[in-house]
């Protein structure tokens, strides 16, 4: 097996296929998904529904040969394999991490805003009041935005 965007050799280690050069990983679409879930429990959609069309030319997977669908995940493009998992170059395996965990803190943590206005104050309080909903709404918006849209819908 070699290295979908250098062409070295990769390494298992685990699950994953790893390429000591450029630092690139085949990563299972089940592990990526378990990350995903456990960085961000609020939103437990299934990996395929994360996964968005991106315009790039199609690259072979390392271990099928077969050509990858290029995806992206948080504006990040990938390449898609249905039998082995997603191509990850260099750190975008951690970029899509980090950003789908930062997405979480900010569905957490943004009704936060400056408490020491009187405006902050009773945002604050009317938030406390209806915060599972307003947790709710924001968790189904963030869906909706990350969420592939199906042409056959429109």
């Amino acid at each position: 097996m070699t290295c979908a965007a250098c062409k070295t050799g990769l390494d298992p280690r685990g699950t994953r296929f790893i390429c000591g050069k450029c630092g690139g990983a085949l990563v299972t679409a089940a592990e990526l998904e378990a990350m995903m879930n456990e960085l961000s429990p609020d939103d437990q959609r299934p990996i395929e529904r994360r996964l968005m069309p991106a315009a790039a030319a199609p690259r072979s997977c390392p271990r099928c040969t077969t050509a990858m669908t290029p995806v992206s995940i948080y504006g990040v493009t990938l390449d898609h394999c249905s039998e082995h998992g997603i191509w990850f170059d260099g750190a975008e395996l951690a970029q899509v991490l980090q950003l789908n965990g930062e997405l979480y803190a900010e569905r957490q943590f943004s009704d936060r805003t400056n408490s020491q206005s009187l405006g902050g104050i009773l945002g604050s309080a009317i938030r406390g009041l209806f915060k599972s909903s307003v947790e709710k709404r924001r968790l189904q918006k963030h869906i909706e935005a990350t969420t592939p849209k199906n042409p056959a819908n429109d």
